[in-house]
């Protein structure tokens, strides 16, 4: 898998929407379980998830995999993410709202509808997302 964390975290690098689906798929479920066991707010917890992989896409240069799994990366982004929300209960809003651009459709559609059914999420929940920033 780590091999494969490497070739798809260089496509991404080379702007292949389709390398990251694959490695939404590997890896947004349990980045989703990650944080929903830290966050019990399903909007704060889909913000965050959203979040992560939009910095990994806007990032994906600066991952080192010689330093680290890319599993491990991702969940030290989320919880930084979580982290500095829950210092600061402004900043991760201002955080999300400063990076989405027009991304936000993007990833809606990519990241999180994706990441939200693996996770087994509920259809009704799905339906009630809403990803105006």
């Amino acid at each position: 898998v780590e091999i494969c964390d490497k070739q798809l975290a260089k496509d991404v690098v080379d702007g292949s929407e389709a390398a990251f689906r694959r490695l939404l798929d590997h890896h947004g479920p349990p980045i989703s379980n990650f944080v929903r066991r830290m966050i019990r707010q399903q909007a704060e917890a889909e913000d965050i998830v959203q979040e992560t992989f939009l910095r990994f896409w806007l990032n994906a240069d600066r991952y080192q995999p010689q330093k680290s799994k890319l599993s491990t990366w991702l969940h030290r982004i989320a919880y930084h993410l979580y982290i500095d929300g829950h210092n600061d209960p402004h900043a991760l809003a201002h955080a999300l709202n400063m990076t989405y651009c027009d991304a936000d459709t993007f990833f809606a559609d990519t990241v999180l509808t994706p990441v939200l059914q693996a996770a087994g999420a509920d259809a009704a929940d799905d339906a009630e997302l809403n990803f105006s920033f």
